[in-house]
């Protein structure tokens, strides 16, 4: 019988930058770029989904300021005139808001909600205001080139960090303004590794022929974290390793009942 559980890939997130095992050297690069909270410059972090953009640029955050940039809070901003509520993380460091949740809004959240807070500066802390946006290449070009004229208005009062899967949907004058850092996805070896330590913490008996399924099943080719930690989780669905024969993320939604999460979790 499959049991009430959390998801693994929540539960066995790093809490430090010590516990990350793949991209080491951009770790290292990412600490000296940002080792001067009081002026770090505007980041772009691109890389293939599933490869930790998110996870390793809040640890590296997390580093410079305090937990309180992990702990952070939801809040909403409404747009009456649109009639738009607009859902965003806060803490008293940083503002951070997913593009994926609000692509066909960008042009709003540009001229209405970043304007509304970007042209002062974070005055509990007297330092720049950090304005996070995920999957920024989700922005419309008409709205990258809005926000490069506030780039270039804010720079004594914020500082911007980027998260996108490709440059190629980044525009040259945003990427000019930015220090681009590229993240790669985790190779077998390093895949290998993250598995291995969550079947021995789970007590779970994962044979070499099953670790190389895992390791084989790749989206679009490419290693994504997220969707093989689901998938081994989903493989153990009732205590032994089987190997899926069902639709991921369909199947992964009906898990939602049994699982402490949320279906954002499920999605790769």
């Amino acid at each position: 019988i499959f049991i009430y559980m959390s998801l693994f890939i929540e539960k066995y997130k790093p809490n430090n930058l010590n516990e990350v095992i793949h991209n080491r050297e951009l770790i290292y690069l990412m600490g000296s770029i940002l080792n001067n909270k009081e002026n770090i410059p505007n980041i772009l972090i691109y890389g293939p989904d599933g490869s930790g953009k998110q996870t390793i640029l809040k640890l590296v955050l997390k580093e410079l300021y305090d937990s309180s940039i992990i702990n952070s809070k939801i809040e909403t901003f409404e747009i009456k005139s649109k009639k738009i509520n607009l859902n965003y993380n806060s803490s008293s460091y940083h503002i951070e808001i997913d593009m994926r949740l609000y692509k066909q809004w960008d042009k709003h959240i540009v001229d209405y909600f970043l304007k509304s807070i970007v042209y002062t500066k974070n005055i509990a802390h007297n330092i720049h205001k950090i304005i996070i946006i995920l999957h920024a290449d989700n922005l419309s070009k008409q709205s990258q080139y809005a926000l490069r004229r506030i780039i270039e208005k804010t720079k004594f009062t914020a500082r911007y960090i980027f998260t996108a899967n490709s440059l190629s949907k980044i525009a040259d004058p945003i990427r000019s303004r930015f220090q681009t850092l590229r993240l790669r996805a985790p190779n077998n070896n390093e895949l290998s590794l993250i598995l291995k330590d969550i079947c021995n913490k789970e007590k779970l008996k994962l044979s070499k022929p099953a670790l190389n399924k895992l390791l084989n099943d790749k989206p679009n080719g490419i290693i994504n974290l997220k969707y093989t930690i689901n998938l081994l989780q989903l493989s153990f669905i009732n205590g032994k390793f089987k190997k899926h024969t069902y639709n991921y993320v369909n199947y992964m939604k009906k898990m939602l009942r049994y699982m402490d999460c949320k279906p954002s979790d499920l999605t790769v």
